[in-house]
């Protein structure tokens, strides 16, 4: 910026110095035709300086703004870097976070359910003989970290109602429910997987009521009952994410 001040002091100098030159040449006439030829010559010499040092000006000021410019785009390309680079970093510390309170979650279940029982599918499940309406089922598993078991297939279902089976003879709750209004069935599992009418899981006529359960007596079928009949004990699902 020093510069761009100089060249503008130099311009401004030499103007005043060519309108004085100007002006002494209207009060003193030229006393010959050579000293109005050198006269002349000297002025041209000047008005050229100047158009040269305007334009030096003019391109230093061209030259700052590019560079200017290409700065600033660099800096816009680096804080975008920045900017991508901070949400990276970001998600993977959520990530991380999260993975944090599901290993915490999963040591709290491990405590307060030493008796989770291992079926041939892998999984584990906690049955509780407890009798229970559906909502308080579902809310004592929650407890625990748990939901109520929700039996996707058929292979699941099947390998419930055999452990069960062994257990008793009694109703168990699982986590389907009919969500449904006005008529329409909406049956769904606890994480909002569809429980389609239609399926081969369903004891014939028997996905007429809000609740899912299983019983001894109806081998390897699903069934509804009233959400709020407390006579049925419940079976809790180890969360998948635990294992």
């Amino acid at each position: 910026m020093g510069y761009a001040i100089d060249c503008q002091t130099r311009c401004l100098l030499l103007s005043i110095f060519c309108t004085a030159l100007f002006g002494l040449s209207l009060v003193f006439p030229p006393i010959n035709a050579q000293q109005t030829e050198i006269n002349y010559k000297n002025f041209t010499k000047i008005r050229n300086v100047i158009k040269k040092n305007r334009k030096s000006h003019q391109d230093f000021l061209k030259t700052s703004n590019d560079e200017g410019l290409s700065k600033y785009e660099n800096l816009t390309s680096e804080l975008n870097l920045l900017k991508k680079s901070l949400e990276e970093l970001k998600k993977n510390s959520d990530d991380q976070y999260q993975e944090f309170l599901n290993f915490k979650k999963c040591n709290k279940i491990n405590a307060k359910s030493s008796s989770l029982t291992t079926l041939p599918n892998g999984k584990k499940y906690l049955f509780k003989t407890e009798r229970s309406n559906w909502t308080d089922a579902q809310k004592s598993c929650k407890k625990l970290g748990m939901n109520l078991a929700s039996t996707k297939n058929q292979d699941d279902l099947n390998e419930l109602w055999n452990y069960g089976k062994t257990q008793n003879q009694h109703w168990w709750w699982l986590s389907g429910r009919d969500y449904g209004s006005g008529g329409i069935h909406d049956y769904r599992w606890i994480d909002g997987t569809e429980l389609p009418e239609n399926s081969t899981m369903w004891r014939s006529g028997g996905n007429g009521n809000e609740c899912v359960y299983i019983w001894a007596q109806e081998p390897y079928t699903i069934n509804g009952w009233g959400c709020h009949d407390t006579d049925a004990y419940f079976i809790c699902e180890y969360p998948p994410k635990c294992y």
